[in-house]
């Protein structure tokens, strides 16, 4: 068995008028024996703004060509609790990968987020990856839902 020992998350937001968000957003990765919830919050960068396409690099990716041009969020260098190979998932037992907004306490407060597409690539040891994503744009509010489980490629 093979662990999953890093991430890649290409997030496209809605170029619409308030599509972004300052919400913390979350990918989450559920297996068979366990999962775990990885935020995408980079430090010193404006995250999730409208028109935006960011690549997110989680731990560990043996494909350079994925993580070209992509941001690290905080924790997921090498040690970090935001490092996917830390929780020993492994990567044959994923059953559900899922994008999640945090919400604020009531409907007035929170702030929506409105997303294009989504692409989450899984990568074990050198050629082992799993990729889920959805190219349906959709909104991630208290109004409208605040997870999208999203399909495997």
């Amino acid at each position: 068995m093979t662990h999953l020992r890093g991430m890649v998350v290409d997030l496209k937001t809605s170029s619409q008028s308030g599509a972004g968000t300052d919400a913390h957003i979350y990918i989450g990765v559920v297996g068979t024996r366990g999962g775990r919830e990885f935020p995408l919050d980079v430090e010193g960068f404006n995250d999730f703004e409208p028109g935006t396409d960011v690549k997110y690099w989680l731990g560990t990716v043996w494909d350079g060509t994925a993580i070209t041009g992509s941001r690290k969020p905080r924790g997921s260098e090498p040690g970090g609790n935001n490092n996917p190979r830390r929780y020993r998932i492994e990567l044959d037992d994923v059953q559900y990968v899922y994008i999640r907004k945090a919400a604020g306490l009531t409907e007035g407060s929170d702030d929506a987020y409105r997303l294009d597409e989504v692409e989450v690539m899984l990568y074990g040891y050198n050629p082992e990856s799993r990729s889920f994503g959805t190219t349906r744009d959709m909104w991630l509010s208290i109004e409208n839902g605040l997870q999208l489980w999203l399909l495997e490629d």
